[in-house]
């Protein structure tokens, strides 16, 4: 697997990253986001589109665009997750609104750099780190940010029983309970 946080790690430890669970406001979801800063979480939440959920794609895709501008000005890094819009093996299919969401979500928000990560990496390295994975929407979000933190501190999936991996993981812990403390 590719460390999706390559040629990004002086981004993540040094300025902001916004990560976002995408949506586009279809009935019962909402767009979940985790604003970190040097690598800390100092706000998540979502973004509640349900007065929206009623409204044509266009018109919740225009309200998702004002709000996240308005929101978050400008980040070092945008971070979501990967969307595909075919089925591979198993894989979802993404509906087209959703796909649309992406551009929204990108040209919304004013950024130095952008990566897309692929919920199951996200998802497995919450696993592998904090013992549980929540689906929530502002969940996903902050899952999608502290795996970036982990791969940018030098996490590697594959090497998880190596007694370094151990202590990295004990690391990224600490840190990130400190964030939650502050």
């Amino acid at each position: 697997m590719a460390n999706p946080a390559k040629g990004k790690i002086k981004l993540i430890k040094t300025g902001t990253m916004l990560a976002i669970d995408p949506s586009s406001g279809s009935r019962g979801s909402n767009i979940g986001y985790a604003l970190f800063d040097k690598g800390l979480l100092i706000e998540s939440g979502e973004i509640d589109l349900s007065d929206e959920w009623g409204l044509p794609v266009h018109q919740r895709l225009g309200h998702i665009h004002d709000c996240l501008r308005e929101s978050f000005p400008f980040v070092d890094l945008l971070v979501t997750e990967k969307i595909r819009v075919v089925s591979r093996r198993g894989s979802y299919k993404a509906t087209e609104p959703l796909v649309y969401a992406i551009g929204v979500i990108m040209s919304g928000i004013k950024h130095g750099a952008f990566v897309e990560i692929h919920p199951r990496t996200h998802i497995a390295t919450s696993n592998r780190l904090f013992d549980e994975y929540k689906k929530t929407d502002e969940y996903d979000a902050i899952s999608i940010g502290l795996c970036m933190i982990a791969f940018a501190s030098g996490y590697e999936p594959k090497r998880i029983d190596n007694k370094n991996q151990e202590d990295k993981k004990k690391e990224l812990i600490q840190l990130i309970q400190e964030s939650y403390s502050d």
